[in-house]
């Protein structure tokens, strides 16, 4: 046993403090005569009481501020204390002196008697049991018993070695304790509350603690890695049963670790323990995440650890980025899953479209009317019902407003794009919705008119083109745009009004303007574009590039729509990682963790190349529309090379939209 009031010196020969030698002398006698005392026990307490060092540390054990009627008193009501409650050995700790009181609660303690309450006062106590206090209570009684006064130096040397043996005797309470971990984590919480000064007592708890625990916390660890393997061999069908599994061991692992936790956590820091194991589980949502697709049983688990693991400083962020990504990556699997008959429905649609192209230019996308453009339009009417104000609502639209996009983009139909869309107007669409589809359909009438421009120009109908020039100028969406368009308004006027040069002249100025044969293709963009504003100037798409030479001073078509590609696939790049240090977006937090140092040095070397081959360059003014329009056209292509880029490195980076 670790600490026993019943075997200090005083008590054994039934002796106090106070008492001199002459009385300790008889008392050894009497208690030789009688036969209560060996010949070899008598000489031990003799020497050890009447030696003013040696007699120290049963002074500091013993209760040294009670008289000696009230020590015998609280020795026979209180040394043998297991018919009394906790009430009543707790109230007694309340009515002796500090040092009693710590004495009392070590003894209850290593009786193993003591609630975490008693356990909470013994350590409280030592928060007030200063040197000075405990020299001058001891050299009081020493006066009495006319013995020399001790020192301070020697005073706490003792008091190390009571810490000792009442940390002993903490241990062997919370060892008795059915739930050891929960019990130590509510004492340190209520010690970090009040926490003023260092409190000896308590860090050696702790760390006598952390010893006793070490072994049990290795062989939840060794059964949560052997978990980890069966997680990755298991059947889809057993993976749930064997993350429940992780999870249980985990909050078992956490029971005795969190008091070690908590206290780093007082100090701003991680417990490298419980660090170093979130690590590893950590990756096996991901896991879970990016190999099986499994998003909700990883949210799952990763709620968990956030459950389990709050006192990690370093941690917590990221577990909260954890669950915002993996919750944005359920609800999209949960659309995707409920969105899928629509989506088959309307890539059978698309798959007709030239029917569908006819069918809407008869103006048969509305109420009450048949062809395929009718019936498309009574499925979409159902449709917009079962969602209208449900959480995929505006998911549905976007969907629809697709349609008219895939109609304008891929095959120029911006007739049909602009009836389609006014179909859907039809629907009542949310107001955000309203004002998208709007957008889309001002981008539409201006295809329109950017088809009859090229048409009339082809025709060498100067008035024509000079009228719809002018609703182009009044309808363009910036100041660029504008300013282009007045100037052709401005060139066509003039050539009406004269009609100077003749055709000859006008066909020079189309070819200028690059209408001619050219005019009436639109930009191809991709599908899931949401504008594709009508330019004045159109060219036939083309991606020959040619890689200009590290120096170059001008560069040729071909060289500068390779630099406008590169250009395209590093500002996606750099995208995807942190702008700075105070950068919260999630993905680009993601991807920081996940990217290597190889792989910054990698892409700086690619970023390097492309500035020694593309800054500081000229090119000939009238390549670079003709190098916008190609870019904007394959932009979706760039970005996956881009995408394919980083996956190349590592699999496991994510991608901002």
């Amino acid at each position: 046993m670790s600490f026993d009031l019943r075997k200090n010196s005083f008590f054994v020969l039934g002796m106090s403090p106070r008492d001199n030698g002459e009385v300790l002398a008889d008392r050894i006698e009497t208690l030789l005569s009688d036969e209560r005392l060996s010949e070899g026990a008598a000489s031990k307490l003799q020497s050890e009481l009447s030696g003013s060092k040696s007699r120290l540390l049963s002074e500091v054990s013993w209760l040294m501020e009670a008289s000696p009627s009230h020590a015998a008193q609280l020795s026979k009501q209180y040394f043998e204390p297991r018919d009394l409650s906790s009430e009543q050995l707790q109230g007694v700790l309340e009515e002796v002196g500090r040092l009693s009181s710590a004495n009392l609660a070590a003894h209850f303690c290593a009786l193993k008697v003591a609630t975490p309450d008693i356990l909470q006062a013994l350590i409280s106590s030592w928060r007030d049991l200063t040197v000075d206090y405990v020299s001058k209570s001891i050299n009081e009684n020493r006066l009495v018993a006319s013995y020399p006064e001790v020192s301070e130096g020697l005073v706490k040397e003792a008091l190390e070695s009571l810490k000792q043996l009442h940390a002993e005797a903490a241990l062997d309470c919370l060892k008795s304790y059915e739930h050891t971990g929960s019990s130590l984590s509510r004492i340190v919480e209520k010690h970090l509350e009040g926490q003023r000064h260092s409190n000896p007592l308590f860090e050696s708890v702790v760390e006598k603690y952390e010893l006793f625990i070490i072994p049990k916390l290795k062989v939840y660890e060794e059964e949560i890695s052997a978990s980890f393997a069966d997680i990755k061999t298991a059947e889809p069908t057993k993976l749930k049963e064997f993350v429940d599994k992780v999870v249980e061991l985990l909050k078992q692992w956490d029971e005795y670790s969190q008091p070690l936790q908590l206290v780093h956590q007082s100090k701003g820091l991680d417990e490298p323990r419980a660090k170093r194991l979130l690590q590893e589980v950590r990756d096996i949502s991901i896991w879970l995440a990016n190999e099986k697709s499994e998003y909700d049983l990883s949210l799952t688990f990763t709620k968990a650890l956030a459950v389990i693991f709050p006192e990690l400083p370093s941690s917590i962020d990221r577990l909260k980025t954890d669950i915002e990504t993996l919750t944005s990556l359920v609800e999209d699997a949960k659309a995707h899953e409920e969105l899928s008959p629509i989506t088959k429905m309307l890539e059978e649609i698309i798959a007709d479209a030239k029917r569908l192209n006819k069918s809407i230019l008869k103006g048969e996308f509305s109420a009450n009317r048949g062809g395929v453009a009718g019936t498309f339009f009574k499925s979409v009417q159902v449709i917009i019902s079962q969602f209208r104000g449900k959480a995929h609502e505006e998911q549905v639209w976007d969907l629809l407003r697709k349609i008219a996009l895939f109609l304008n983009n891929k095959h120029d139909w911006s007739k049909s794009a602009l009836l389609f869309s006014k179909g859907l107007m039809d629907l009542s669409p949310p107001d955000a919705v309203a004002a998208q589809i709007a957008d889309d359909m001002r981008t539409f009438e201006r295809n329109i008119l950017g088809q009859k421009f090229a048409a009339a120009a082809k025709a060498r109908r100067i008035g024509k083109a000079r009228d719809i020039a002018k609703q182009l100028l009044d309808s363009a969406p910036d100041d660029e745009e504008r300013k282009e368009w007045k100037d052709i308004h401005a060139t066509l006027a003039e050539r009406r009004q004269s009609q100077v040069g003749g055709w000859i002249g006008w066909g020079v100025f189309i070819c200028f303007l690059g209408l001619i044969g050219s005019c009436s293709e639109n930009k191809k963009g991709s599908p899931s574009s949401t504008q594709q504003p009508y330019q004045a100037n159109n060219f036939q798409l083309s991606t020959d590039t040619s890689k200009p030479a590290v120096g170059k001073k001008v560069l040729s078509l071909l060289e500068l729509r390779w630099c406008t590609f590169e250009g395209v696939r590093i500002d996606f790049i750099q995208d995807q990682l942190p702008k700075d240090e105070h950068d919260q977006d999630p993905i680009r937090r993601f991807n920081l963790e996940v990217i290597t140092p190889k792989m910054i040095d990698q892409l700086d070397s690619r970023i390097q190349d492309y500035n020694s081959r593309c800054t500081n360059v000229q090119y000939y003014e009238r390549d670079m529309p003709r190098v916008k329009f190609d870019a904007q056209a394959v932009h979706e292509a760039l970005v996956k090379d881009a995408k394919q880029a980083l996956q190349s490195m590592n699999r496991k980076f994510k991608f901002r939209e």
